[in-house]
């Protein structure tokens, strides 16, 4: 069974003011009659970056968030992907927790990603995800969101913490704008 391919922007490894960032979603869905196959992820971000899909909230609030207003210039300097490795279903089902039939596929391969592009911070924009994490010493963070959290990897020699938020179309856009610039300091 196939997988989505994570978006590698070309400018990652100089990252965000020398930060290398991962970005990760919660779940791709799609329309009626798409097809859904490996490249989904890369194609959908390939729209967001020349603007054809200006209109998807998701992509233009994380964005923001990090302080860019060009959809180019922010989404090639860090990776992408969303934690389900394949569409859950339609625009319906859009907000539905991944399946817990794809739990250890997802982990396997949040895992995989993490450890081949060895990111500096992860940011996670579901707190529909946070169960299926592999995280441990999660925290508290005394930021302007409330119900923020950090982790680090169970398992891994990976040290980078990953910061758990909430789906942009969930939470105030000042809170999240000020949560991921104080994550950010320090790079």
């Amino acid at each position: 069974m196939f997988q989505h391919t994570p978006w590698i922007g070309t400018e990652y490894t100089n990252g965000l003011s020398g930060c290398k960032v991962v970005v990760v979603g919660n779940t791709h869905w799609s329309e009626d009659g798409e097809v859904d196959d490996q490249d989904c992820t890369i194609k959908t971000v390939s729209e967001v970056c020349i603007g054809a899909y200006d209109k998807i909230a998701f992509f233009n609030q994380i964005r923001g968030y990090f302080g860019f207003t060009d959809a180019s210039e922010f989404w090639n300097r860090v990776v992408f992907f969303n934690y389900a490795p394949r569409c859950i279903g339609t625009r319906a089902n859009r907000y539905d927790a991944i399946p817990p039939s794809l739990a250890d596929e997802a982990k396997a391969r949040f895992l995989k990603i993490l450890e081949e592009k060895k990111p500096d911070k992860v940011f996670v924009f579901s707190s529909a995800v946070r169960w299926m994490l592999p995280v441990r010493d999660v925290e508290m963070l005394k930021v302007a969101l409330n119900n923020a959290r950090v982790g680090r990897l169970l398992d891994s020699d990976l040290s980078s913490p990953i910061y758990m938020l909430r789906h942009p179309e969930r939470a105030s856009k000042q809170e999240m704008t000020e949560t991921v610039s104080a994550l950010m300091e320090n790079c």
